[in-house]
């Protein structure tokens, strides 16, 4: 379960009435959007080896293949790996010279055994937070790490994925951190379905199979208002993880409850920056109200399709 706060502005109070708004450090909130890429990744990897890939050497390559790309955080400090429960290396985008190595017994600069950790938390626990020293990609300098761990449903594999670790102040609001989290999941999903594509589902019926079946059952945030949604940059919805009805719509010219054609301007930033925030009101899946929310999108690369996550916001 992974445990986001809400934070609420008082509105029409004089100045000295207004309560601070809850903040948090940059440390809990890159926890939050490992915990969460991990989580639902390793969920999405599970729905598709349930009955799309199940030979053994095709879930590999479909790993290897998928988490290639996939780079997150500003700095691109944010990765995938994959490990089987008894510490052989399946699939790392940075080292080629670990990929099918035994790591289990590797030791960091400080003499821990960090792979019997994860090794260990797979087997027993599902997922789980392991602290280490690492190569960080964005400094070349071995750093302290924060990785988190999650067993991957239908093989005995976790998925990794940590941030070299920062400020541990409360400088950042709740609300920012939970967009931190709908972006920077959103890229990793939309660089990992790119690489995907590239070789294991290049037809584009295919394409949309897999998309749904693997965004299907990701939930996220505590209250699980995070999902998915996949649309074409036409406005076609394509894959839709909350409402299934809405696939093969058209809702180009979609507005909310306060006349924004929000479709229309997440198309547009799909098709002119590629990615961004869009804000509008959308019902809330657990109370039915209608609520602020932002959204984040990420056109898949080297496709006409992008994909969101959004989060609610108090106001």
């Amino acid at each position: 379960m992974i445990f986001v706060l809400t934070g609420v502005l008082i509105l029409g109070c004089k100045k000295d009435d207004i309560p601070d708004l809850p903040m948090i450090s940059e440390f809990d909130s890159d926890k939050l959007i490992v915990q969460t890429t991990a989580v639902s990744t390793a969920t999405g990897f599970g729905a598709i080896f349930e009955n799309m890939i199940t030979d053994s050497l095709e879930r590999v390559n479909f790993i290897r293949e998928y988490i290639a790309p996939v780079r997150y955080f500003d700095d691109s400090s944010g990765y995938f790996y994959v490990e089987d429960f008894n510490g052989w290396n399946i699939a790392h985008p940075l080292r080629d010279d670990i990929v099918g190595a035994y790591r289990y017994d590797v030791q960091d600069v400080q003499g821990n055994f960090y792979h019997h950790t994860m090794c260990d938390l797979a087997k027993n626990e599902g997922k789980g937070f392991v602290d280490y020293y690492f190569n960080n990609p964005a400094t070349n300098e071995v750093e302290k790490k924060n990785t988190y761990i999650a067993a991957i449903p239908e093989v005995e594999y976790f998925v990794g994925t940590g941030f070299y670790i920062r400020s541990t102040e409360p400088t950042i609001t709740v609300d920012e951190s939970n967009k931190q989290v709908t972006k920077n999941y959103t890229r990793s999903t939309a660089l990992g379905f790119s690489g995907a594509f590239k070789e294991v589902f290049s037809d584009s019926i295919d394409q949309m199979n897999f998309m749904r079946k693997f965004i299907e059952t990701i939930r996220f945030f505590d209250d699980n208002t995070g999902y998915f949604f996949v649309n074409h940059i036409n406005g076609f919805c394509l894959a839709h993880a909350f409402d299934e009805t809405k696939v093969g719509m058209n809702q180009y010219d979609l507005e909310d409850s306060h006349g924004n054609a929000f479709i229309k301007e997440m198309c547009d930033k799909a098709v002119e920056a590629g990615s961004g925030y869009v804000t509008y009101y959308w019902a809330n899946p657990n109370t039915g109200a209608d609520e602020k929310k932002i959204s984040y999108i990420e056109r898949i690369p080297g496709t006409d399709m992008y994909i969101g996550s959004g989060v609610y916001i108090g106001e």
